[in-house]
């Protein structure tokens, strides 16, 4: 009987702790993330690009047993198949994934252990191998971006080939570069250049490690500033609207 009686006082003990903590629980819930994980790996993941309608992801992941990073594509939902974008060389480094307004193509640096640096150009669902474009120079800092029709990118400065000190196009069919006529100093460095989704405009950084945004016509032209001073500028893109871009600068 002492027996059964403990027992019951301690099933009854049990009974009152889990009701107390569920109580607490619920009154105290667990803070909302204010993000939400889109891959999940052992690699390191770096690059990070949407495709523009949102629905695909684009990324770097480091293979450090094989020494190479390749670009994958994934749908962007949890647990969805991905694919590689291209069948990266041993020793070679795909990164800086920027899609095509359509959706249907990617370009990307390719980076080899010899020092050499091409831009490529690749189907985004991985089906046919990536085409060359260009040479670069993995010493300086390459940035690049479609145009709003898809058929030509626009480059930040390269100065590696002749008479591309600034901002210029190059237009994928015809292997043409179009430099841009905007005002510029000997030295600037513009970088990150960004065409807004409707054609009319293109925002660089100038100077990035400490300067400022500049918005000029997608062809050449005036400059006009977009901030008041200098900043540690880290990565800007336009929003769908063509009015405002987001901006990511160290304070």
């Amino acid at each position: 009987a002492v027996a059964l009686v403990l027992a019951i006082a301690m099933l009854s003990w049990l009974l009152w702790q889990q009701r107390s903590q569920a109580q607490a629980a619920s009154s105290n819930p667990l803070p909302v993330r204010p993000y939400r994980l889109l891959t999940s790996s052992l690699e390191t993941e770096t690059h990070p690009a949407l495709s523009p309608a949102g629905d695909h992801l684009a990324y770097t992941a480091v293979n450090s047993q094989q020494e190479r990073s390749q670009i994958f594509v994934r749908k962007r939902l949890a647990n969805s198949p991905l694919h590689a974008l291209s069948d990266t060389p041993l020793q070679a480094h795909d990164r800086l994934p920027s899609w095509s307004p359509d959706g249907s193509q990617i370009a990307f640096a390719r980076f080899h252990a010899d020092g050499r640096c091409q831009l490529m150009l690749a189907a985004a669902d991985g089906q046919q191998p990536p085409v060359e474009l260009l040479d670069c120079s993995p010493a300086e800092l390459l940035s690049f971006d479609f145009s709003a029709d898809g058929r030509a990118l626009v480059i930040g400065s390269f100065s590696a080939q002749p008479g591309r000190a600034g901002i210029a196009l190059f237009h994928i069919a015809e292997r043409r570069w179009q430099p841009l006529d905007y005002p510029r100093q000997p030295g600037d460095l513009d970088y990150n250049p960004r065409i807004s989704p409707d054609g009319r405009w293109l925002v660089f950084a100038r100077n990035p490690q400490l300067g400022r945004l500049y918005m000029m016509p997608a062809g050449g032209g005036a400059l006009q500033p977009l901030d008041p001073g200098l900043m540690q500028i880290r990565g800007l893109s336009w929003l769908s609207d063509s009015r405002h871009i987001v901006v990511g600068r160290r304070i």
